[in-house]
């Protein structure tokens, strides 16, 4: 079946099997890099945000041989209240619940100027710093936009979340690995031409490239490769540490950044289109 039949199939299939009063309802849902998606989820006037599932993932997973069956169980899974995970519930409702959760997440200003619209950031260069509530869904790793909306919902002040967010984000630590033993325990054979830069990520290996806003994270980095270094923002999961000298050898690396995210990155895993300098002796980050 085609897309739009897909749609009507999962909807009359939900309908079916939700509880009496509840009901499932598409919604276009903006995103990362102010890309547009088309969403499922159950609108509730009880929390400030309702789980969504977005449908060109689960049309994905369709048309790769997943059933309907398995995939309306999965959906029932997620968006109906009755079989939400604690957590979750927990995430919409409680906010001293949630605080532990809170994290920080870096995204472009530029690419997401609709996005941040309903979002509270803060700017991190040319780069904006937002909260996330930071979740396991599946056992896989997944983030929860904070947004104007919540605050209101928790009668908290944008300040207010952005301190937690950032003292748990201070006390987790980063996760520093060298290409090579990235390459090398992928199976990588001829090791003799991988660069010598570093992957710097979070634990979760998503979202990650808000670590490059640690600067005690930045000063380690320096002291490991011994000076000043390239900030590479390979996505919003992980940026690249490389050794740089002078600032003027960005732009080389700058066309590889742009040429990665042209032909290689989803639209919405892009971070940026040019890399920063980290300057060992001041401490300090220009592009």
């Amino acid at each position: 079946m085609n897309y739009e039949e897909f749609k009507a199939t999962l909807l009359c299939r939900l309908n079916d099997l939700l509880p009496e009063g509840v009901t499932p309802k598409f919604t276009s849902v903006i995103k990362n890099n102010d890309s547009t998606h088309e969403g499922i989820s159950l609108p509730s006037g009880d929390n400030a945000v309702s789980p969504t599932l977005y449908l060109d993932n689960l049309y994905s997973d369709y048309t790769c041989g997943t059933s309907m069956d398995d995939i309306t169980r999965a959906v029932i899974k997620i968006i109906n209240p009755s079989e939400t995970p604690a957590v979750l519930s927990a995430e919409l409702t409680d906010f001293a619940s949630v605080s532990p959760l809170l994290g920080l997440k870096l995204i472009s200003i530029e690419r997401n100027r609709l996005y941040l619209k309903d979002v509270p950031y803060r700017p991190f260069q040319d780069l904006a710093m937002i909260c996330v509530i930071r979740l396991k869904v599946n056992d896989q790793p997944a983030v929860s936009t904070i947004r104007y909306s919540t605050l209101e919902f928790w009668k908290k002040t944008p300040d207010e979340v952005f301190t937690i967010a950032m003292e748990n984000f201070l006390a987790s630590p980063p996760k520093l690995m060298s290409m090579l033993s990235f390459m090398s325990s992928h199976g990588a054979k001829d090791i003799s031409t991988i660069p010598d830069m570093y992957i710097l990520t979070n634990e979760e290996n998503y979202c990650g490239a808000i670590s490059m806003a640690n600067p005690l994270t930045l000063k380690a980095i320096a002291e490991r490769i011994g000076g000043s270094f390239a900030i590479v923002p390979s996505s919003i999961h992980e940026v690249l540490a490389v050794s740089c000298g002078d600032p003027a050898e960005l732009e080389q690396i700058n066309r590889t950044v742009r040429s990665v995210n042209r032909d290689t990155l989803s639209p919405e895993d892009i971070l940026g289109d040019h890399a920063y300098f980290y300057d060992a002796k001041t401490g300090s980050i220009s592009y």
